[in-house]
């Protein structure tokens, strides 16, 4: 296969070399076909750019994981929540617990959950369950019930998000307890949180009900009395002071939400108060079961479009980034990545970049958006600090993402480079031609090679 012609030209404001090429076999790739690749025998003309800022070209991959899905949400909402809801008497006061994580169709439970309160003759109210998040003020926390849609016009029921705590006393190796004032006024609590693997321990007991009838009930104050003990204490307190929790405040149940890869809600199941801890397990074995995954084990970089507290407590799902970066905890074994680059905040964030510290590289565009306060706050709570810290910045996404290939210790046409939307949304991404080997290998589809399509300020549009 011989080039026809070469020209330098643009191509979004970056020099290339642009060649064309045409040969019997027609292959993208000519000099590392072999006998058994696809395009052989097929006569083609394929133009190869060859970028000077040393970006790999990339691929389009649909990967394809496990998918059950409740197809009819109110209906599985409204029967897993009727036994619970019927231990109450007409008249009654429900405090309905939402937490702060971008959970699917959240919105859809809780007008579910109202509406079939109202129709047992009780008085339903919903109010945050979300520890130390939305800057520690009840504005905050109930802006982000408003961001996933939920509010009093939306809901038909008011919303409390009042910080106020009272005391429980102490569990048994002496932890101060504490629960939101407004959920012990209420004759019942009824809890609502995903189910899945935590970001920053792994135990019997990880992100659920069990962790939210602790940290998320007991506010601000109640976060910082956990985290005070590190890691372990987020592993081993959280049920000892739970058992207090559900024993003494009016907590009646909960409904578990569990997700498959794709963000939507596959399992939704309603505990009594009793079967919480007892059940709660089962759940994580088959969350983690579902969750999605990177194709690669070992990568060079890998660019995200977007860190949120609500795409996860972290930031960035630390499951999927291979990194925890905790005091007196050993790294995940995969995956290994050499350089992350985190190219923006999402809105529903508002400004918390908690878990930043997490990537090597970033943009001005984040350094500009975080709202430092916020995100202090969360970072101080945790004590997490690492995750806090400020990345080296660039000032668009294409210096960005030229700095974490240029110093991943690898070259463009060697580059292992994956860029996903978020660590929640790994549906679909692009690959370079370097990694492509490990996505063959778990049959996801694979599309036609793509450029970099930069715009006039350096900047990529989301995926």
């Amino acid at each position: 296969m011989q080039p026809l012609s070469t020209s330098d030209v643009s191509y979004g404001g970056i020099p290339i070399t642009k060649v064309k090429v045409v040969g019997g076999d027609g292959c993208f790739w000519p000099e590392t076909c072999h006998e058994t690749c696809h395009h052989r025998g097929v006569m083609k003309e394929r133009e190869v750019r060859i970028m000077s800022l040393g970006l790999p070209v990339m691929h389009r991959v649909r990967a394809k994981f496990p998918r059950p899905k409740v197809e009819h949400i109110s209906e599985v909402v409204s029967e897993e929540s009727d036994r619970i809801l019927r231990s109450m008497r007409s008249g009654q006061r429900l405090g309905i617990a939402i937490g702060s994580r971008g959970i699917t169709d959240i919105a859809i439970v809780a007008k579910t959950l109202v509406d079939k309160a109202k129709a047992l003759g009780l008085r339903p109210f919903l109010f945050p369950a979300m520890g130390s998040h939305g800057n520690s003020i009840a504005e905050g926390q109930a802006g982000i019930l408003a961001s996933f849609g939920i509010t009093e016009e939306s809901m038909g029921a008011p919303i409390c998000p009042e910080m106020d705590t009272v005391s429980l006393g102490t569990s048994k190796s002496g932890v101060p307890i504490y629960v939101a004032k407004v959920a012990m006024e209420a004759d019942g609590v009824l809890l609502v949180n995903r189910v899945k693997p935590h970001t920053d321990f792994h135990g019997r007991w990880e992100s659920g009900l069990v962790k939210m009838s602790v940290i998320g009930l007991g506010k601000q104050v109640q976060a910082k009395e956990i985290h005070n003990y590190g890691t372990l204490g987020l592993r081993d307190k959280i049920p000892e002071v739970a058992e207090v929790t559900l024993a003494k405040a009016p907590i009646i149940g909960g409904i578990a939400l569990v997700e498959n890869a794709y963000k939507e809600l596959a399992i939704i199941k309603g505990l009594v108060k009793n079967e919480i801890m007892a059940e709660e397990p089962a759940l994580l074995v088959r969350a983690r079961e579902l969750m999605a995954h990177l194709p690669c084990p070992e990568m060079d970089v890998l660019v995200v479009d977007e860190l949120g507290k609500d795409v996860s407590g972290a930031g960035l799902d630390t499951n999927i980034i291979g990194r925890m970066y905790l005091f007196g905890l050993e790294e995940p074994e995969k995956p290994k990545i050499t350089r992350i680059a985190v190219l923006d905040l999402t809105e529903q964030t508002q400004g918390n970049a908690a878990g930043i510290g997490l990537a090597d590289i970033t943009t001005r565009r984040v350094i500009d958006k975080i709202d430092y306060p916020s995100t202090h706050t969360n970072i101080v709570t945790s004590t997490f600090l690492l995750r806090g810290k400020l990345p080296v910045y660039f000032q668009n996404d294409k210096e960005a993402i030229a700095a974490a290939v240029r110093t991943s210790y690898t070259k463009a046409d060697t580059c292992r480079l994956i860029r996903i939307r978020s660590t929640a949304y790994l549906e679909e991404m692009l690959v370079s031609e370097a990694a492509l080997p490990d996505v063959r290998e778990l049959g996801w589809e694979i599309g036609e090679p793509i450029q970099w399509d930069f715009d006039d300020q350096g900047n990529l549009s989301k995926m």
